[in-house]
C-alpha cells in the first residue's frame, strides 16, 4: 500500500468514525456540549463579560447587572445571556482545535482528516 492508498484508507475510516460514533452517540455529545460550553472557565468568563455587554448588561460581583437601569438581570435575561455565551464558547473555544473537534451543525465532531494530517505534520 502506497502514501495516497493509506490516506485515502485513512480518510474513508476517519468520516466512517464521525458517522457511526460521535454523531449518534447522544450521551457523548451531551458531554461534549457540557465541556466546551464551560472550559476553560477563565474563557468563559470573558465571553459572559462580552456576550452580557452586547445585551446592555455589566458583570458585577460576578453577576449581570443592567447599564440602562442598574437592575440586577431577570432569570430570563440571565437565560439570554447564558445561551449567548454557550454559543460564543461553541463558536471560538480554544479547547476545541486543542483537541482536534469542531462544533458542526449542533455536532461534536473530529476536524476533517486532511486538517488533521496537515496539523500533525
Amino acid at each position: 500500500m502506497d502514501k495516497r492508498d493509506f490516506k485515502k484508507q485513512g480518510e474513508e475510516v476517519h468520516i466512517r468514525i464521525q458517522e457511526e460514533l460521535f454523531k449518534k452517540d447522544k450521551d457523548m455529545q451531551q458531554q461534549f456540549y457540557q465541556q466546551f460550553t464551560t472550559i476553560p472557565a477563565e474563557y468563559r468568563e470573558r465571553m459572559m463579560v462580552i456576550e452580557a455587554m452586547n445585551l446592555g448588561f455589566k458583570i458585577q460581583d460576578g453577576y449581570p447587572i443592567s447599564v440602562a437601569t442598574g437592575e440586577p438581570a431577570t432569570e430570563s435575561q440571565m437565560n439570554t445571556i447564558n445561551k449567548a455565551t454557550d454559543r460564543a464558547m461553541l463558536r471560538s473555544n480554544p479547547h476545541l482545535d486543542k483537541y482536534n473537534m469542531k462544533y458542526q451543525n449542533g455536532l461534536f465532531v473530529p476536524i476533517d482528516f486532511k486538517k488533521l494530517i496537515e496539523k500533525e505534520g
